[in-house]
Parts: structure tokens; sequence; C-alpha cells
């Protein structure tokens, strides 16, 4: 999406992040071990961490869930 320079889309769910990579996992610990258990790693070590820079204020900001919501269109 980014490379062809789509500035609008939608979807309808409630997240376009995987499942284990948004607040689930801490809603649902037993998903996430099991999710854990598959991967044989902790899901904060399977996602990693993302970097952004906020659009209207300027600061940076490292996240460890919900990177779809802040890195597709950081200009829009």
């Amino acid at each position: 999406m980014l490379k062809k320079k789509i500035k609008w889309f939608g979807v309808d769910c409630g997240s376009a992040d995987h499942s284990m990579n948004t607040s689930i996992r801490l809603m649902r610990p037993d998903i996430a071990k099991r999710f854990e258990q598959r991967v044989g790693k902790s899901c904060e070590d399977f996602f990693g961490h993302f970097h952004y820079v906020h659009k209207k204020s300027g600061r940076h900001v490292t996240e460890n869930m919900f990177p779809f919501l802040a890195t597709p269109f950081p200009k829009a």
C-alpha cells in the first residue's frame, strides 16, 4: 500500500494488525500463551517494537502493539 501511494482504504474488522499484535494478547492471555508456544517466542519478541513520529506533535513514539494504526499513512 505504501509503494502504491494508496491514500484511503477500508476494512471491516477491529484492526488490520495481527490479533496477537493488539491488546487482545493482554485480554486473552490463554490465546497469547498458545501463540507463543507455537512460534517459540513471546508475543513482544515475535512482533518487536516499531517507531514513528507523531504527525501533529512531532514527538517520537515507540510502541509494541497496533503498528498498522500508525505506520501506513504518516502524513494523512
